[in-house]
């Protein structure tokens, strides 16, 4: 993968990541507000800081080998759906 895409790639997995905390941040503080609700919140914040983890291992995939991702076509998402879900 070209130092660019490669780049800009990890760029954006990064703010995935960022958005997935700050959502679990989000429903942290919903939870907290909202007593009778609170286990439901509590359930979203967690899957939220799970999907974080996974950019992470994501990120960790890609950073060891670039050409892990081949842009295009139906064989990316399987590899991501196989690589993620073990």
């Amino acid at each position: 993968m070209e130092e660019k895409k490669l780049k800009d790639l990890l760029e954006v997995l990064n703010s995935m990541k960022d958005l997935e905390l700050l959502l679990a941040e989000f429903y942290k503080a919903v939870g907290a507000n909202w007593n009778d609700e609170a286990e439901f919140f509590e359930r979203l914040q967690f899957e939220e800081i799970k999907h974080s983890k996974n950019i992470d291992t994501l990120i960790d995939m890609v950073s060891k080998n670039p050409d892990f991702l081949q842009w295009g076509g139906a064989s990316v998402k399987l590899q991501l759906i196989q690589s993620l879900h073990g």
